[in-house]
């Protein structure tokens, strides 16, 4: 379940290794990796390769190995018991005698008045997908990490200026980010600030900002907001099906296994502290030898 890098992985060592595999997901293959615009340390690239063109590699070798892929089935109940596992969608029932969890995380909401209102009309999650309507325009991204910072960057091909919102007075991002974000001079930051209200009609026009140490409060001008402040796992399917941690990730031992016999996890809806395309790829190539591995050993 899941075709990120995650998944799209495991299904190639499984087809490889001569199992029927299935990769089942309920939007479009690739992942989170798919929409990001440059992807510059993914080892074996020449320095950067476009986040789609990876995944699109990926899927490919995934199917030339004989794997099937079924996009855009949403999964609509699950049972994960038993020596046959049970995916079911609108359409289609898979039955399986091994699972993995490859979802994946979504981008963390924006917890500011307005967000919702505005999502979609001048507040995004996505500046691969979006930039490109701003156009000489005036844009906020708020978040201190390395995504933040690289799509502020990215963000400048396009935007007349960025403002960085970060909450900290430092960023997270690695040294090679932030004097990328540091030295552009269309980019600005402001330190130890959340935004709390985003303002306008139709369409964003401003949004409130407040500074967590003085309390002071600013309005600034903007046509856009773009948030990149982490992720939450897509794991809502699964609760009190699998073994989680308190954030809603599914915890496995180091073969990707999780509580339940015959089902493994991968990727970014797995408990673990560094969250790459690198890691994700790991993740699914240990998971599909296990998953192949469980299967003979029946």
């Amino acid at each position: 379940m899941g075709g990120g890098p995650a998944g799209l992985t495991a299904a190639i060592y499984a087809a490889r290794a001569k199992l029927h595999t299935v990769v089942v997901d309920e939007g479009l293959i690739g992942g989170q990796v798919a929409t990001t615009f440059h992807v510059a340390n993914y080892p074996g690239t020449n320095g950067v390769v476009r986040g789609v063109d990876l995944m699109e590699n990926m899927k490919k070798q995934a199917l030339d190995f004989g794997a099937h892929i079924d996009d855009l089935k949403e999964i609509s109940d699950i049972n994960l018991e038993g020596k046959e596992k049970l995916i079911t969608t609108k359409n289609t029932d898979y039955y399986a005698k091994a699972v993995l969890i490859a979802t994946g995380a979504a981008p963390r909401r924006l917890p500011a008045e307005g967000e919702k209102e505005f999502r979609g009309r001048g507040v995004h999650y996505c500046a691969t997908c979006d930039g490109a309507m701003y156009f000489d325009a005036n844009v906020i991204v708020v978040g201190g990490g390395e995504s933040a910072a690289q799509e502020a960057v990215f963000l400048t091909r396009y935007a007349k200026h960025v403002t960085i919102v970060n909450r900290h007075d430092y960023f997270k991002a690695s040294k090679t980010a932030l004097d990328e974000v540091l030295n552009n001079p269309n980019i600005s930051v402001i330190w130890d600030s959340e935004v709390r209200k985003i303002n306008g009609d139709n369409f964003v026009k401003s949004v409130t900002v407040e500074n967590t140490k003085t309390g002071k409060i600013e309005e600034i001008e903007a046509d856009g907001v773009f948030v990149y402040i982490g992720t939450l796992p897509k794991t809502d399917l699964f609760a009190g099906k699998v073994a989680m941690n308190e954030q809603g990730y599914i915890l496995t031992n180091e073969d990707m296994a999780t509580n339940i016999p015959g089902v493994f996890a991968a990727g970014d809806v797995r408990e673990k502290k560094i969250r790459q395309i690198a890691t994700a790829v790991g993740d699914g190539a240990i998971a599909g030898i296990m998953a192949e591995r469980y299967i003979n050993g029946k």
